[in-house]
């Protein structure tokens, strides 16, 4: 019974059927928990102008993340420019509008990266790089903002500042230590390699490994000024969340916002609703009630936090057919040369 249920988990269709159950179930329940009425009037009077500038801050702050990819590619000998990286990036934004999850996502941007030169592996390692950095600069920068919120400042706090300090230092200790790898590649030696499937698992592994660690070559110079860049896109994203809660008429501190906003960001990585629906509303309602936020105006700022990502995504789906449609044009230039027209 449990390995036929992990075997079912396993099956993709399975799993979407879940998140989608999973997503209804949770907005249903939190859209009869509310007021409706009042919910329409917080979306009805949103303000035009902030939502125009977090569109701007957007842009600019996927333009910064593009920048930072393009500057770590080096060691993986990959020659991308920082706007055809923005593209990618794009275009990944508008398929984790129709893909059950983040991860399906990323994994857009890993093929459009690997597919011109076939670097699969190097593709893989730049952007589990760039995931990492990301990651670790949104928890730095949610930790700090949230530092500066009086109305938090408990001995969990605390707790929760060593916690997320000494996650991103055994990160990075993964990333450029000799001996963690060491033990990484031991490890992975030692699982019984007498069916295929192990053995070109244990090689990706180990080719995988020996990718990463070339990153350290970039030197210590350039891996600050790539977190800096990090730091920076991560503080723009800040703006963003507090832009759209200005929008709809929520009057709280940039650091209550950029905390919150952080929280909620990392919850919704866990693969478990489409598009992070559900997660998002119902986050936003329980820690924003404590600043005086009702949950109806909550969720409108949720709300408006997705209709800003799917006005992203679709432009990111103009990119994809504007390819497309490229493509298409040089498969048909051959048919259209005069010589293959000749009669006999």
């Amino acid at each position: 019974m449990v390995q036929t249920l992990k075997q079912a988990i396993r099956n993709p269709k399975v799993r979407i059927a879940l998140q989608l159950t999973f997503t209804i179930v949770v907005l249903v329940l939190l859209f009869n928990s509310i007021n409706i009425s009042d919910l329409s009037r917080f979306l009805s009077s949103i303000k035009i102008l902030p939502l125009i500038f977090s569109l701007l801050v957007t842009f600019l702050m996927r333009f910064l993340w593009a920048y930072q990819i393009s500057i770590t590619q080096a060691p993986m000998d990959m020659h991308f420019s920082t706007y055809e990286i923005f593209r990618i990036q794009m275009i990944a934004t508008f398929y984790s509008l129709v893909l059950p999850g983040d991860l399906l996502a990323g994994g857009v941007s890993w093929y459009k990266l690997s597919r011109p030169e076939r670097k699969y592996i190097e593709a893989g390692a730049l952007l589990v790089f760039f995931r990492l950095v990301q990651i670790s600069c949104l928890i730095l920068l949610g930790l700090i903002v949230a530092f500066l919120d009086p109305q938090i400042g408990s001995p969990e706090f605390r707790t929760l500042i060593i916690v997320g300090i000494l996650s991103i230092i055994i990160m990075w200790i993964l990333f450029f230590s000799n001996q963690v790898m060491r033990i990484l590649d031991f490890i992975v030696s030692k699982v019984n390699s007498d069916s295929s499937f192990l053995t070109n698992l244990y090689e990706n592994v180990e080719r995988i490994l020996d990718t990463i660690l070339k990153f350290r070559t970039l030197g210590m110079n350039r891996l600050i000024f790539v977190f800096c860049v990090s730091l920076t896109a991560q503080f723009l994203g800040l703006v963003y969340f507090f832009l759209l809660a200005r929008s709809v008429d929520i009057d709280l501190p940039f650091y209550v916002i950029g905390w919150i906003s952080t929280f909620v960001t990392v919850i919704q990585m866990i693969p478990i609703s489409i598009a992070g629906l559900g997660i998002r509303e119902a986050s936003y309602a329980v820690l924003l009630r404590d600043y005086g936020i009702s949950p109806e105006q909550a969720i409108s700022f949720s709300i408006t936090i997705f209709v800003v990502f799917v006005i992203v995504g679709l432009i990111g789906g103009l990119f994809e057919l504007s390819d497309i449609y490229r493509n298409w044009q040089r498969r048909k230039k051959p048919d259209s040369d005069p010589s293959k027209n000749i009669t006999n």
